[in-house]
C-alpha cells in the first residue's frame, strides 16, 4: 500500500503531463518557441545534461508505444518509457522533476535520485547509501584479520618503496559522515548508534602491525565532535566540512615533521561561521533537485595564515579519492609546498598547483605520473568507508611500472 501511494505522485504528474503533450505538441515541437518557453524553466537540474533534440515520433504514437495504463504507471515502466519523449519535447522538464522531487522528500522522506544512492536520514541528514552499507555491515559480511593484514601489507611494501626513493610516505584514514552522525541513519537500516564498523577497526588494527607512518583523521575528526561553535560534517553534504579539512591538514602537517626529513610549519588559521551553505557543502542537497531545498544550516568560512616562501620548499603528491579534493586546497593555500600535485582515484584526473601547462596528459603514461614519482612527499588516502578502494592498486601498478616495484601478491 505504501509503494501505492509513493507511485501516486508520479501517476498525476504523468497523466497530466500526456494530456499536455497530446494538445501542446505542434507549439512545442517548433525549436524556436520550445527555446523560448525553456528559458521559463526552474534552474538546471544538477548531474542530469539535458538537451533539445527534435522527437523521433509524434507524441500520441510514443503514448501508445509505452503501454499507458494504471498498471504501467504504478510501476513505473510508463515513465521511464516517456522519459525520452519527455525530455525530447516539454520545455519545462526541470520544474517537473524539482516539483516531482519536492513531493516525495517532503511526503516520504524518499529520493530517486543519483541512482537512489541518496538516503534521507532522521532531521533531513543526508547519506550516501554506500557509507551507511559500511557502516551498519548491511551485508553481513564475514571479514577476518587476516584480509586486513594482507591489505596492510601491500600498503607497507608501498611505504617501504617510498622510503628506499627518497620519499617521505604518510597513510590516511579519512572518516566517513555515517559514522561521524549514526544517530541520524534511519532506523530501517537497524544500525545502532554504537555500530561496530568491523571493517575500520580491523583496519586500524592491522596498521597498528606495521610500520606504516599513517594518521588515523576518522578517530581525530570523529573525537573532535561536539568541540567546535560547529559539527564537521554538516545536513547536506557527503564531504567533512572545511573546518574538519584543516584541523585534518594540521594533523598530516604535524606527522610529516615528526618524520624528520621535512619540518613544515604549524597550520594556522581563522574562521567565521555563517548559514549560507554552497559548492562542496551542498553536494548530496543539490543533487535532490528540489523545488525549495533548505540551506539553512551553518558552515564554516576559513582562512589560512599564508607561510613566507621557502628554499627548499618540499613537492607533494597526494593519491585519493573525494576526501582530499578539499585538502588539496586547504595545503596549496598554506603556502608551504613547492608543488602540489592531486591525484584523484590515481587515474581518473590529475589537478596540480601551479599548474601545469600543455595539453592534459593520459593517465596511462609515464608523463602523467612524473610528479608523483618526484614529488618529496607522498600522501595515500583511503576513506573509513570505503576501504579497499582501486585507486591503491593501481598506485601499486603505477610503482611497478615506472619504478621497478613488485606488487604485493593478493
Amino acid at each position: 500500500m505504501l509503494k501505492f501511494f509513493e507511485r501516486l505522485p508520479l501517476a498525476i504528474v504523468f497523466g497530466a503531463l500526456c494530456a499536455g503533450l497530446v494538445l501542446l505538441t505542434p507549439v512545442l515541437s517548433i525549436p524556436m518557441f520550445h527555446q523560448k518557453l525553456a528559458a521559463l524553466d526552474a534552474p538546471p537540474l544538477e548531474g542530469i545534461d539535458i538537451k533539445w533534440r527534435e522527437p523521433e515520433k509524434s507524441v500520441p504514437l510514443a503514448i501508445r508505444e509505452s503501454g499507458a495504463s494504471l498498471a504501467s504507471v504504478m510501476d513505473g515502466s510508463f515513465q521511464k518509457g516517456m522519459e525520452y519523449l519527455v525530455e525530447a519535447v516539454f520545455p519545462f522538464r526541470a520544474a517537473i522533476v524539482r516539483a516531482t522531487n519536492q513531493v516525495y522528500y517532503s511526503l516520504f522522506a524518499r529520493s530517486y535520485m543519483y541512482n537512489n544512492w541518496i538516503v534521507i536520514g532522521k532531521r533531513q541528514y543526508l547519506y550516501e547509501i554506500g557509507y551507511i552499507n559500511h557502516q551498519c555491515n548491511m551485508q553481513r559480511e564475514k571479514h577476518t584479520q587476516k584480509e586486513f593484514d594482507q591489505w596492510a601489507k601491500s600498503i607497507e611494501e608501498l611505504s617501504d618503496l617510498f622510503a628506499r626513493r627518497g620519499q617521505t610516505f604518510l597513510f590516511v584514514l579519512t572518516p566517513s559522515k555515517a559514522a561521524y552522525f549514526p544517530e541520524y541513519i534511519p532506523d530501517k537500516f537497524g544500525c545502532s548508534e554504537q555500530s561496530p564498523r568491523p571493517e575500520y577497526f580491523l583496519a586500524t588494527a592491522a596498521l597498528q602491525r606495521t610500520h606504516v607512518p599513517f594518521v588515523d583523521l576518522s578517530k581525530l575528526v570523529i573525537d573532535a565532535k561536539d568541540k567546535y561553535p560547529l559539527q564537521l560534517f554538516n545536513r547536506g553534504s557527503t564531504h567533512w566540512t572545511m573546518l574538519a579539512v584543516t584541523l585534518s591538514a594540521r594533523e598530516i602537517a604535524a606527522r610529516i615533521s615528526a618524520q624528520g626529513k621535512w619540518r613544515l610549519p604549524e597550520v594556522r588559521f581563522s574562521y567565521s561561521v555563517d548559514n549560507h551553505p554552497s559548492g562542496n557543502d551542498t553536494d548530496l542537497l543539490d543533487l535532490l533537485n528540489l523545488w525549495s531545498p533548505n540551506r539553512n544550516y551553518p558552515v564554516a568560512r576559513v582562512s589560512f595564515e599564508r607561510q613566507p616562501p621557502r628554499t627548499p620548499a618540499p613537492r607533494i603528491a597526494i593519491v585519493s579519492g573525494s576526501f582530499l579534493r578539499q585538502m588539496f586546497y586547504a595545503l596549496r593555500d598554506t603556502n608551504m609546498f613547492e608543488s602540489i600535485d592531486y591525484y584523484f582515484y590515481m587515474g581518473i584526473e590529475h589537478i596540480r598547483h601551479p599548474a601545469l601547462s600543455g595539453p592534459p596528459l593520459k593517465p596511462d603514461t609515464a608523463e602523467y605520473y612524473r610528479e608523483l614519482l618526484a614529488a618529496d612527499i607522498v600522501i595515500l588516502e583511503e576513506n573509513a568507508g570505503n576501504l579497499g578502494a582501486p585507486h591503491v592498486g593501481m598506485l601499486e601498478d603505477v610503482m611497478a611500472k615506472y619504478a621497478g616495484h613488485t606488487a604485493v601478491a593478493k
